[in-house]
Parts: C-alpha cells; sequence; structure tokens
C-alpha cells in the first residue's frame, strides 16, 4: 500500500491568524470558520459543526477545541448559538471583525516603514533622493503640468462645500466639516453651542446626533464628507460607532474629526475599492493621521521609490565601507 493512501485530505491554516492572539489552535480553528462560511447555503451565514467534527477536520481535542472557541467568541471573530432538537451548536463569522483585526496586523507590520517613507520624503539629504522627492511635492500630472498638492485639495474641497449660515435651516445645506479646517480656539474664545453643531450638519445625516457624543464630530466628518464623495450617507450601526470611538482614542479628540474628513480625500485603490469604510479609517489611523498634518499622501508608487532610493543609498554606504576597509589593508601592507 501506497503511504500516499494513508493521508488524509489536507485542510487551510492561515499562519496570520496567529498574530491575531488566538493561538495555533484558534487559529486553525478559525480557518476552518473561514473556510465553511464560504460554503454554507444559510442566508445569515450560520454553520453547524459537532465535536468530533471539529475533531475529524483538525484533530483537536475538545479541551483544545473549547479553549479555541472561547478566544475566537471573546474577540469577537465568530458567534456562536446553540439551537435545533437535539440541539446542535451553530458557527458564524464576523468578517467585519476579521478585517479589522486582520488590518490592524498589517498597520503594525508597516507602520516603521510608512514613518521611514514620509520622513525621506521631506528630509532626504543626498541627491539621489531628489527625484523622490519632487515625485512627493511637484510630480506632473498627465497633461504636463504641476499635479495639485494634498493641501491645495483640500482648499478646494472645502471651498466647495457649503457653510450654513446661523439660523438656517440644516435641510437645505450640504453639511459643514465639523472641526476639519477650524483654526485652533483661543483662550477667550466662546464654545460653540449644541443647537450652532446642529444647525451646521444635514437633518438627514444618520448616526449620532448627540453634539455631546464622543463621536459626534468625527462621525459627522467622515458622514458628510462620504456622501459629498459617493453621493450617498454611509451605513451607520453599532459596529461602525465602536469604530470611530476607538480611532477617537488612539488619535484624541481633536485630531479624529481631521482625519475621518482627509480619509475620504485619499484616493489609494485599496480605499476605492473598498469604498473608503470605516474599519480601513481605523486599522490606518496612524499613518492617515501623520498624512494629514504634514499635508502629504504617500502613495505605493512614492513609498516604493523611496524604498529604492533607500536601498540605493545602502548600497552606496556599503561599498564605501569596503573601499576603506582595502585602503587599510593595504596601509598595513606598506608598513610591513
Amino acid at each position: 500500500m501506497s503511504l500516499l493512501n494513508l493521508l488524509d485530505r489536507p485542510i487551510a491554516f492561515n499562519r496570520t491568524f496567529v498574530d491575531l492572539g488566538v493561538g495555533i489552535t484558534g487559529a486553525l480553528m478559525l480557518s476552518q470558520c473561514v473556510y465553511w462560511s464560504t460554503r454554507t447555503k444559510d442566508d445569515q451565514g450560520w454553520f453547524y459543526k459537532t465535536q468530533t467534527e471539529w475533531t475529524d477536520e483538525t484533530g483537536m481535542t475538545r479541551r483544545e477545541q473549547e479553549t479555541a472557541r472561547k478566544k475566537l467568541v471573546s474577540k469577537g471573530y465568530i458567534e456562536e448559538v446553540r439551537r435545533g432538537v437535539p440541539c446542535k451548536t451553530y458557527y458564524r463569522l464576523d468578517r467585519e471583525a476579521l478585517e479589522v483585526a486582520l488590518m490592524q496586523v498589517a498597520q503594525k507590520r508597516h507602520s516603521s516603514m510608512a514613518e521611514s517613507a514620509n520622513q525621506e520624503c521631506t528630509n532626504t539629504p543626498s541627491s539621489m533622493a531628489e527625484s523622490a522627492k519632487q515625485d512627493c511635492t511637484e510630480a506632473p500630472d498627465s497633461d504636463g503640468g504641476k499635479r495639485p498638492t494634498i493641501t491645495e485639495i483640500t482648499t478646494e474641497t472645502t471651498a466647495q462645500s457649503t457653510q450654513v449660515a446661523p439660523g438656517a435651516s440644516p435641510d437645505a445645506s450640504e453639511g459643514d466639516y465639523l472641526g476639519a479646517d477650524e483654526p485652533e480656539p483661543t483662550p477667550n474664545s466662546k464654545a460653540e453651542s449644541s443647537a450652532d453643531l446642529l444647525a451646521r450638519i444635514p437633518a438627514d445625516m444618520p448616526g449620532t446626533r448627540d453634539p455631546n457624543a464622543k463621536t459626534f464630530k468625527a462621525w459627522a466628518n467622515y458622514a458628510i464628507a462620504y456622501r459629498n464623495r459617493y453621493k450617498t450617507w454611509p451605513v451607520s450601526n453599532q459596529k461602525t460607532s465602536a469604530m470611530l470611538s476607538q480611532l477617537v482614542d488612539r488619535v484624541g479628540a481633536d485630531l479624529a474629526p481631521k482625519v475621518a474628513a482627509f480619509y475620504l480625500q485619499m484616493n489609494q485603490q485599496f480605499y476605492l475599492t473598498k469604498l473608503h469604510p470605516v474599519s480601513l479609517l481605523l486599522a490606518d489611523c496612524e499613518a492617515i493621521a501623520t498624512q494629514c498634518t504634514t499635508g502629504k499622501q504617500m502613495t505605493h508608487a512614492q513609498a516604493r521609490q523611496v524604498d529604492s532610493t533607500q536601498s540605493n543609498l545602502s548600497n552606496l554606504e556599503q561599498a564605501k565601507a569596503m573601499l576603506r576597509e582595502r585602503n587599510a589593508q593595504r596601509e598595513g601592507t606598506t608598513c610591513h
């Protein structure tokens, strides 16, 4: 009998899931949940597995299964429910929560590269990096002229947005960016009232309308900028509210509204493909905040150019070091 006849059918295992803090068994079970969630016939994405089936598929013991399930449920990656006669345990994958977590993992892996790229775009000392610096600031457009900077685009967009006069009806307004382009308040300036804030947003905007809410300004900026770009309101639910709350925690209450508005002006292909969801705003919020405060967007092409420039600089330094070493060896030989 061939050895291959004794092997079981292989199953998928996504190594990246281990970095989500669920361990190897949790990553193994999550990999299977992803697999079966794409094959279930249930409209809401539920599928059921018995303990024996989990063991047959993964080789995990009962205790390993229970530990993995607790981790996945506590992290919000899967949901469980028991129903039917006889009672069965059904599972459902929370795709949005998993996507947010994976983007955060990717953000951690590449945050240092993004910071280095932004620094190189503004402070590259060598003439070898001059082309990369020009690409970030004065790259020509397809017509041969200079591409407008992000600051110019932001100014133009703000000028086009409708300003609501005090006492005006918000029904006909397109809304305002709450805090996105406003000057810093002076110590003696009077705080804007709740009524004034509400008068600056459309009456049909979904989501929280409590000016005292933690996410009010960030959501208003995101929602209005989203409608200006896509001509429809974004979906507002508990998950988007929770993610915006995390955004405020991570970048601060003062910067969050500006970051939310700036995010909708970014033209990276990945954001455009996903239609600028809140999940990607949260996942990349630190990098977006850096680009927002510096007024420059870092595209993939620019990052590759800077990375190539940095590699050339490193190679040059290595060549210089080798040359110095050879000269030192020659001098030592001459002395003898």
